[in-house]
């Protein structure tokens, strides 16, 4: 069983993607329960993971965590079996272990994997037999744009310019020390939904993986059309590809936002191959009153998130997560 690694930042069609490499006959795509940024803080409370039942404990809070997913994960799976598969003793090798029994359920050789931040874990998962690595972007005003129309998280547009530079940065650094270790690609979601099959093939070909015609049609998956209606992000997964959905920013973002997001990130967007339209790709300081707004702007944002009223899905993993979290702080999780 070996992983196809995805970075990229959030909002930039990563599910598109997973769904899209999930529809190869020997690929498991599941929905991302984000296990590895969830139990990494915890791994000094679950001590050493040598002990088989410490091991055990990371393996039941992470199908916990899979079972609450906004995307849940219905299959069964025994806890003791995946630690013994697991590459190394480690949160990441739990962690892909768990992968990759989901994978071996549905009948696949491989997992796609877009965990959040998956930068921070790659160098150990490339270490599996197999692996590939694929990174994602897509122009990042329009992630911005995305992140804002979502209206769950609370972010200001210089700091999702920020955000968005600094996730890009840990990508092309990643892909760069992985390049001579691992087969490893670059995809822009503006040719992916521009080309699907094009994208896909050269993709494919530079992860020595076959391409498979269904790839194009991802909304006829089952798994894509339950994901759909499972959270409003993900509404347009049941849908064929969209090749008009770039550049939205032209005309739904408000210029002062957009020519903020370029100072500073701007340099990031000329690496990328998009071209700025209000900077010159040189990165400058936010003016004083510009700050005093953001500070204010962003502190607005975070009550408005946190009094948000939230879908079913989510309470149900934020129980989990306190389950979990007293679980490992007590007797190592055991």
């Amino acid at each position: 069983m070996a992983p196809i690694l995805l970075l990229a930042s959030e909002r930039s069609g990563t599910n598109l993607l997973r769904v899209m490499f999930d529809r190869h006959s020997d690929v498991s795509g599941p929905p991302a329960p984000h296990l590895l940024r969830t139990l990494s803080p915890l791994a000094a409370a679950y001590g050493d993971l040598a002990n088989e039942d410490r091991a055990r404990a990371v393996v039941r809070d992470a199908l916990e965590l899979c079972r609450t997913n906004t995307g849940p994960w219905t299959r069964a799976h025994d806890e003791a079996t995946i630690v013994a598969g697991a590459h190394a003793r480690t949160i990441p090798g739990l962690v892909a272990a768990t992968y990759a029994a989901e994978a071996a359920a549905e009948g696949a050789d491989d997992w796609f994997c877009k965990e959040n931040e998956l930068w921070r874990f790659a160098d150990e998962l490339a270490e599996i037999p197999g692996a590939r690595v694929i990174h994602l972007h897509r122009d990042g005003r329009d992630a911005a744009l995305s992140y804002r129309k979502s209206g769950r998280v609370a972010h200001t547009w210089p700091r999702l310019a920020e955000k968005w530079r600094a996730e890009q940065q840990a990508c092309l650094d990643t892909i760069e020390r992985l390049a001579d270790i691992v087969p490893t690609t670059t995809i822009a979601y503006e040719a992916l939904t521009a080309d699907p099959e094009g994208t896909l093939r050269a993709a494919c070909a530079a992860l020595d993986l076959r391409f498979e015609d269904q790839m194009t049609a991802p909304e006829q998956s089952t798994r894509a059309q339950q994901d759909a209606t499972r959270l409003e992000m993900w509404r347009n997964l049941d849908k064929p590809v969209n090749a008009d959905n770039s550049e939205k920013w032209r005309h739904e973002a408000a210029e002062a936002d957009v020519e903020r997001f370029e100072r500073r990130a701007g340099d990031m967007l000329v690496r990328l191959g998009y071209r700025p339209a209000f900077a010159d790709g040189v990165r400058r300081p936010l003016r004083p009153l510009e700050r005093v707004v953001d500070t204010t702007t962003y502190a607005r944002e975070r009550v408005r998130v946190m009094l948000r009223s939230d879908d079913a899905a989510r309470d149900d993993r934020r129980a989990a997560m306190r389950r979990i979290t007293k679980r490992a702080g007590a007797s190592a999780g055991v």
